[in-house]
């Protein structure tokens, strides 16, 4: 325990604090859990660029070292009796709360205790948590190092199976956890998740504050946290909490700034968008919404140079290691075609994807289940925000013009997202910290007599009801179960199909240990994980052959027992068995492909590859 609460200090705290003394934050909590963030992630970068082992007790000493070179700064500078004055004034000044603003500070308690309580009953539950986020940080405990990831060659695919180059931001923070206690313990992530739903919340109460009022605070904050959109955004454990945070964060610097002369706001903002970036692909638009905010409240542009610098200038590392090893520093989308395809196979099959599962794809039924969707999950800023903004553009326009920017953002992202358009909607939780204090300025402005605001006071404690009733359930949706499974629901940890858990065990009853299969399932990956079998993925560069026309089958399928390939492991249906089906190899030789076993939980299909004669077995 000892352990683990000194490595929350020093991993999520104690750097961005002192770097948040010494850059003058006015919202020094939210700040020092990002810079901290930002401060891990490139220890570990660091790392990786150096080859030393990426182990607890080499990062500790980096984080000591960076710890104790702030904490001088902080005296030489500033001095510790007028930090410690600056936490703890003699004299203080206190507004008493009133029983409105308690309800609203109550309703996003609520929401935080239930997050925290659920969470440790369901722990890292998003659909591709187990073969992403998640894999990742166990696969770096596992080996010490990075060097695996993006995976390029067939070495690296065994390690990791997807082609991604994801910024391994939220992975890094998980190992942290897993390396500071010693073993992979998933509940031990809510402690980042617990951080992440209080700084969003923190940041947007001070953001709607300093815009409006101290009750539209309240109410922004409230409203936020009676979204079930925002909460499952926060709770499944992906990178929707840090992009949400980053937004938070972003915007409360920027508007809280004194002027254009004020660097440090802009230099905290521009850390704030850079974890954005950090987190997921396409966190950069988030300096592009900050550049908005600055215009729209003519800053100048010196201020929005600043800014966009600082953020440009930390994310920009990690997208420059990965164009170095893929040439792609978007790997594997190769945006526009700008740049080098490092795997063709996977991008021929997003392209695909792009066109069977993008927006334009959507039927009528799929557009009216988004939006009943929508409007359960999060009513009052997907109703009420946009109707604000309208109503006064001149004022909120910048807040406007950035939702509808991240919506944006959201249905580029629909075509790519594994778990299906409403999943993809997990993206929007950084359009709700926008969308939250609209919705909050319009209810404060049309509240103002007591018996209205008590109507408000209602409303959004009825919304912060209906979250917490969802909550009980998530991952498993309410209106899928009778109300008498509900304490079933909630209390035990649910083990989804798709995670493939009886897998090695059936592969033990068909199958030599030793034996490689190919395959496309990352859930089966993630489940072989030390077992004596391999998945091999139909993209790894080890396989690329399959997909040329010129090969023949016959002989496609000697190269594939040569290499010890005896087994395919693939679904009957499925957006990849489509793309499959215009290739030579795979639509003439699973002919001949003989039924091994069936996946009872996925209905994946097991097949042996029949000898062709001649293969070097190895």
């Amino acid at each position: 325990m000892a352990t683990l609460t000194a490595a929350v200090l020093l991993g999520f705290i104690l750097p961005g604090y002192l770097a948040s003394i010494l850059l003058g934050s006015r919202a020094r909590f939210g700040s020092a859990f990002i810079i901290s963030m930002l401060v891990l992630f490139y220890g570990v970068l660091g790392c990786d660029a150096a080859g030393l082992p990426i182990t607890f007790p080499t990062v500790c000493v980096y984080e000591g070292v960076v710890t104790a070179t702030l904490a001088w700064g902080v005296h030489r500078r500033i001095g510790w009796r007028a930090v410690r004055e600056s936490i703890w004034p003699r004299s203080r000044k206190t507004e008493g709360g009133t029983a409105e603003k308690r309800v609203l500070l109550g309703c996003t308690v609520a929401a935080g205790v239930m997050m925290f309580l659920r969470y440790l009953v369901q722990p890292l539950s998003g659909a591709d948590t187990p073969f992403r986020w998640d894999l990742l940080a166990t696969q770096i405990l596992g080996h010490g190092r990075m060097d695996f990831y993006p995976p390029l060659r067939p070495e690296d695919y065994r390690i990791y199976f997807f082609p991604d180059a994801i910024p391994p931001t939220v992975s890094i923070a998980y190992w942290w956890l897993y390396a500071a206690a010693g073993r992979h313990e998933p509940r031990l992530t809510v402690i980042a998740i617990v951080l992440q739903y209080a700084c969003v919340i923190a940041l947007t109460f001070r953001a709607a504050t300093r815009l409006h009022s101290p009750r539209a605070g309240f109410l922004a904050a409230a409203i936020l946290a009676s979204s079930p959109l925002f909460y499952r955004a926060l709770f499944i454990g992906q990178e929707t909490g840090l992009t949400a945070l980053s937004m938070a964060g972003m915007l409360f610097f920027l508007i809280s700034s004194d002027g254009p002369r004020d660097v440090q706001s802009m230099v905290l903002a521009g850390l704030c968008g850079s974890l954005g970036a950090l987190s997921r692909e396409y966190g950069w638009m988030w300096i592009a919404i900050g550049a908005v905010v600055l215009a729209w409240q003519r800053q100048g542009w010196a201020a929005i140079a600043v800014f966009a610098a600082t953020a440009a200038a930390v994310a920009a590392p990690w997208y420059v290691r990965t164009w170095v090893l893929t040439g792609d520093p978007f790997y594997p989308l190769a945006p526009g075609r700008l740049f080098r395809i490092a795997t063709p196979v996977y991008s021929s099959f997003l392209e695909m994807r792009h066109e069977l599962l993008g927006l334009g794809a959507l039927s009528a039924e799929n557009w009216g289940q988004l939006t009943r969707f929508l409007l359960l999950m999060a009513p009052l800023p997907l109703v009420l925000g946009p109707i604000v903004g309208a109503c006064a553009p001149r004022r909120w326009g910048f807040l406007t013009l950035g939702a509808l920017l991240l919506v944006a953002v959201w249905f580029q992202s629909v075509p790519y997202t594994e778990g299906g358009f409403l999943y993809s909607t997990r993206v929007l939780s950084a359009a709700l910290v926008l969308l939250s204090p609209l919705t909050a300025f319009g209810l404060a402005a049309m509240s103002t007599r007591p018996r209205v605001g008590w109507l408000v006071t209602a409303a959004v404690v009825l919304c912060s009801a209906w979250m917490l009733v969802n909550a009980l359930t998530f991952p498993v949706e309410l209106d899928t179960i009778p109300l008498a499974g509900l304490p079933r629901i909630a209390l035990h940890r649910q083990v989804f199909a798709y995670l493939e858990t009886r897998l090695p065990g059936i592969l033990g009853r068909v199958l030599p240990a030793g034996s490689r299969i190919l395959g496309d399932d990352a859930y089966a990956h993630a489940a072989l994980q030390g077992s004596p079998y391999e998945l091999v993925p139909t993209w790894s560069p080890e396989v690329a052959f399959l997909f040329d026309p010129a090969t023949e089958p016959r002989e496609a399928r000697r190269a594939l027992l040569k290499r010890g390939i005896a087994a395919a492991f693939f679904g009957p249906q499925t957006a990849m068995s489509y793309f499959y089906s215009k290739y030579r190899y795979f639509a003439e030789d699973s002919r001949g492909w003989a039924l091994l076993a069936r996946s009872p939980e996925t209905g994946y299909l097991l097949f042996a590859l029949p000898d062709p004669g001649g293969a070097e077995r190895p």
